[in-house]
């Protein structure tokens, strides 16, 4: 967020805190400083390198309260191995397979004597949060309603996390210009039976095309 943005906040009236490191990894611990870091020792750790898996995670995290550090390319950051050990964190949660987090983050994590409770990973970005979706439904978590965004880019799924925290619905990523058969989310709404009562697509028609749409109401019934 440039100083002109911070400004123009300023003048509207509004305070402005900026929470901001060198990087993105660095940003994530400055972020699980500011809600108090891993009150249990547990944390999540996915990659920074992409959006979708974070993000995918994200509503379950935020009701949690379970801090996420990122990582990029073959091992823990700097930052985020002193975040981890300044807050305690001893067990952890990584998303995504190892094309985006690969296993030298695991033998870093080992090294500062941080279990790896759980790899929550797919071959692909959908896969990966339906898996998330099946390990959450796995733990009790509510099924009767989700959200549904697009995994081609970030601001829906984004905005989503907070909201998926206050009204307890996860959500589920979907290609949304490719009709749903064949996707990993065709397979879990068909599977979840009457448990998923509705689902609340994120985005217009140029996110979600009408035909998932269709698609996602098909898979329901």
């Amino acid at each position: 967020m440039s100083d002109e943005v911070v400004a123009e906040l300023t003048a509207a009236g509004l305070t402005v805190e900026r929470i901001g490191g060198g990087d993105r990894t660095e940003t994530a611990a400055l972020v699980a400083d500011a809600i108090g870091g891993a009150p249990d020792g547990t944390a999540v750790i996915a990659s920074g390198g992409s959006f979708a898996d974070a993000l995918a995670i994200a509503p379950i995290a935020a009701a949690q309260g379970l801090p996420i550090y990122l990582t990029g390319g073959d091992g823990l950051s700097g930052a985020t191995t002193e975040a981890l050990a300044a807050h305690g964190v001893d067990r952890v949660i990584i998303v995504g397979g190892t094309a985006a987090v690969d296993e030298g983050v695991e033998e870093d994590l080992a090294e500062a004597g941080v279990e790896v409770a759980e790899r929550l990973g797919g071959a692909t970005r959908y896969a990966t949060a339906v898996t998330i979706l099946e390990w959450a439904a796995a733990n009790g978590a509510n099924l009767t309603e989700l959200l549904v965004a697009t995994g081609t880019d970030f601001p829906d799924a984004l905005t989503a996390g907070a909201y998926g925290a206050r009204t307890d619905r996860l959500v589920l990523l979907v290609d949304g210009r490719a009709l749903l058969d064949g996707q990993p989310g065709e397979g879990f709404l068909a599977g979840t039976g009457d448990d998923t009562e509705l689902v609340v697509l994120l985005g217009g028609e140029a996110a979600i095309a009408a035909g998932v749409e269709d698609a996602l109401a098909r898979a329901l019934r």
